[in-house]
């Protein structure tokens, strides 16, 4: 601090450079680039059948782009960019694990691509897990009692939603497992 009478007073304020030890790096967390950065192509990578598969429904691209570069080395990651593309595209890729979509999107939200989703018998019982600004309780629920299984407000944590996809799909395989013992002890 610094005065003068009848001048004024300076106030200086120095932090140390870097980050903060306990902050997580910001490429974990799911902020998109301003308006004007997005990327025009999305990362793809070929099919590997030994990785499970992910459908990500989300309009923003650095988000997307965010979403699927992270992903993509752990799952086989799919995109589109609405409810309609995300109909669409189910038909020309295998059968996702996991469906991440976001809420509002324009074209077909991602509550009335869900209800679309739950009609189809091929698609039904995809685990489901929304993504969305909307973090009103109301929202969460809204998401959580047509049945899907999370409802992740924005921003995330990166390695959070890929946790979670890895528990869904671990819990499916045991699942898949468990029923195909059961069908041998029944023979």
């Amino acid at each position: 601090v610094r005065s003068e009478e009848e001048k004024g007073s300076t106030f200086v304020v120095a932090f140390p450079a870097g980050t903060d030890a306990g902050a997580p790096p910001a490429e974990e967390w799911s902020t998109p680039l301003p308006a004007g950065e997005e990327p025009e192509v999305l990362p793809t990578t070929e099919h590997n059948p030994a990785l499970g598969t992910i459908l990500v429904v989300e309009d923003n691209r650095s988000l997307s782009a965010l979403m699927l570069t992270t992903l993509k080395e752990r799952f086989n990651c799919y995109h589109a960019d609405d409810g309609n593309a995300a109909l669409a595209r189910l038909a020309t890729i295998p059968r996702p694990g996991v469906i991440v979509s976001d809420v509002m999107m324009d074209g077909m939200d991602g509550f009335t691509f869900f209800r679309e989703l739950r009609k189809k018998e091929q698609y039904r019982e995809i685990p489901f897990i929304f993504l969305s600004a909307r973090t009103e309780p109301e929202d969460r629920m809204q998401g959580l009692l047509q049945g899907a299984l999370d409802y992740i407000p924005k921003p995330f944590r990166i390695s959070e939603l890929e946790a979670k996809i890895r528990s869904i799909m671990q819990l499916d395989a045991f699942r898949r497992n468990a029923a195909e013992n059961e069908k041998m002890a029944a023979i």
